[in-house]
């Protein structure tokens, strides 16, 4: 595939952002172009707990996207999806008992100690 060449190459920064954003466009209309970053320089790097992919459920992957009432359509984005029994918080997965919680439409974060 022509957009793992491009990454697998040094100091192709400009290119690789443009596929970047081409995948992203593609996904906006529905599209996957599949795993283009997989075994190269372009790979995402995710938290612990969590692994990257082209369609990430942003609807349950974050503790404040949990706890927003209301249905919303679901979304679909490269990223970093967490394991199951982990949702992403402030940059990292955490077990969901970890979450924080809404306050007045405001996220708070849970603080360990």
């Amino acid at each position: 595939m022509c957009m793992r060449a491009v990454c697998a190459g040094v100091g192709h920064m400009a290119t690789w952002l443009a596929v970047e954003a081409y995948s992203a466009a593609c996904q906006d209309k529905g599209t996957s172009v599949g795993p283009w970053r997989e075994d190269t320089v372009c790979s995402l790097q995710c938290p612990d707990r969590s692994s990257p992919t082209d369609c990430v459920d942003s609807s349950s992957n974050s503790g404040p996207a949990l706890l927003q009432t209301g249905s919303s359509a679901p979304s679909c984005a490269e990223g970093c999806q967490c394991s199951n029994g982990n949702v992403l918080d402030g940059g990292e997965c955490v077990p969901y008992s970890q979450c924080g919680c809404a306050l007045h439409d405001t996220y708070i974060k849970v603080i360990t100690r």
